[in-house]
């Protein structure tokens, strides 16, 4: 391009396949934490003062969980939004380079 702003499509498609990559890992890790559960009977008293704050404890985990499993689905959304950006780009880019006249006249 003589002007205006350039997109590295090789390195913006790099970015794109990291993007998704880091929802994917991200979504594991907390799949992983999950399965191990919200440690309510780790502290070895179910029935004396701590078990008073276990139900509030694994509600606050639990709404961790979910608060971080939200942001591995916007880092994946995101990942494939660049993807799509990248094809867009790829099919936008050869109508830019067309034979002006197949326009007819053209008014500057």
């Amino acid at each position: 391009m003589s002007q205006g702003f350039e997109i590295d499509r090789e390195a913006f498609g790099q970015h794109a396949v990291r993007m998704t990559a880091h929802g994917d890992d991200y979504a594991a890790a907390i799949q992983r934490l999950k399965e191990r559960g919200y440690a309510e009977g780790g502290w070895g008293d179910t029935d004396g003062l701590l078990s008073l704050l276990m139900p509030a404890y694994a509600e606050s985990v639990c709404l961790g969980l979910l608060a971080h499993d939200r942001l591995s689905a916007a880092l994946r959304r995101t990942g494939y939004g660049m993807h799509e950006v990248r094809r867009n780009i790829d099919d936008a880019e050869p109508a830019g380079f067309t034979d002006a006249s197949a326009y007819g006249r053209q008014e500057a």
